[in-house]
């Protein structure tokens, strides 16, 4: 939700667009690379480690080729409410043809919106990652660990029985960080996790 609202406050910056947001990391048209992302927060004043960058990458390349697209990292980036999506597509370039736009494009207040962004999807995917090895390491096998959650044998996992599981194996879950395990599990919105959804989503990524 905090995502979303800082999502949001992005896309009203009358002078943000998503194409120069994208030509501040990728130096091409082909994609950005883990080096480019880097890169780029770092022209926006952050300092992520390795793995933090390689979190978001593997997140959110959802084609699997090792680079963000322009579409990937625009749904890293941008709401997910219609009116907000649209005031976005309405938005041309404030630059030139370029395939890289310098920071000044954008206004301090937009580059700070921008940062705050990039921030709280790094600190959801090092707690979720977090998460995942806790999940990894408190019982061996992935099925088993299935089923050592799903206390009623429904084939389904809900926040009850995440934190049931984390409770019996000594761990320590923030609420907060409950729901927000099922939130990113959960493709299907439906507030429970399947077993494909835990599958695809519990080994941990940052080999």
């Amino acid at each position: 939700r905090d995502l979303e609202y800082l999502r949001q406050e992005l896309a009203i910056a009358p002078d943000f667009n998503l194409l120069d947001s994208y030509k501040l990391f990728a130096r091409s048209s082909h994609g950005m690379t883990t080096n480019e992302i880097r890169r780029g927060l770092n022209n926006l004043g952050m300092f992520p480690d390795e793995d933090e960058v390689t979190l978001l990458l593997k997140n959110y390349d959802l084609d699997f080729d090792g680079k963000l697209s322009f579409k990937e990292f625009a749904d890293m980036i941008a709401s997910e409410t219609p009116e907000h999506a649209m005031k976005l597509n309405e938005r041309t370039s404030n630059g030139t043809g370029n395939h890289s736009v310098p920071i000044s494009v954008f206004s301090e207040h937009t580059c700070h919106l921008l940062c705050k962004v990039f921030r709280l999807i790094l600190t959801q995917e090092s707690k979720i990652e977090i998460l995942r090895k806790k999940l990894k390491q408190t019982v061996s096998g992935l099925v088993h660990v299935f089923r050592a959650i799903d206390v009623n044998r429904d084939g389904f996992l809900s926040i009850d029985e995440l934190r049931h599981f984390f409770s019996v194996h000594g761990q320590s879950v923030w609420d907060e960080d409950l729901a927000f395990l099922i939130r990113r599990f959960d493709q299907s919105s439906d507030g429970t996790i399947t077993t494909d959804e835990f599958y695809s989503e519990i080994l941990p990524k940052a080999q």
